[in-house]
């Protein structure tokens, strides 16, 4: 229910111009508020995640940063005619290929590659505990 209303708040404040950044920014923001909410959680009640987890946490958000770098500096736009929107391609920087989109691309699939491997990674220590003895939150 929350996520919907912050949905419907955010397309009221903001309306973005294309469906894909509707559901694209509330998602990401959702992602990022489990991720925080859980690791509190944890040091909140004395668990402490192994540090494999909060590299990936530090790696998810730095990589988080540089692609919505590059998704705001986007290359095409969804609003247009795609004959429209191929005028608006910028020049290749990676490896005079690559233009900021696809890097964008890259990017948040690293991104979303590495949220997931800290959600998978953040209870290993938990795993000689007994199950009584973890704390549910």
């Amino acid at each position: 229910m929350d996520c919907i209303l912050f949905r419907i708040v955010f397309g009221v404040l903001k309306r973005p111009k294309d469906f894909p950044s509707f559901l694209l920014f509330p998602f990401t923001v959702n992602l990022f508020l489990y991720m925080i909410y859980y690791m509190l959680m944890k040091y909140l009640h004395k668990e402490r995640p192994v540090i494999r987890s909060v590299f990936f946490m530090i790696l998810s958000f730095l990589c988080w940063i540089a692609s919505t770098y590059f998704f705001l500096h986007a290359a095409n736009d969804w609003s247009v005619t795609p004959a429209y929107s191929r005028e608006k391609n910028q020049d290749c920087i990676l490896f005079r290929f690559y233009d900021t989109h696809d890097i964008w691309h890259f990017l948040s699939s690293i991104s979303v590659f590495l949220s997931f491997a800290v959600l998978i990674n953040i209870d290993d220590d938990l795993m000689s505990k007994r199950r009584d003895e973890i704390a549910v939150f």
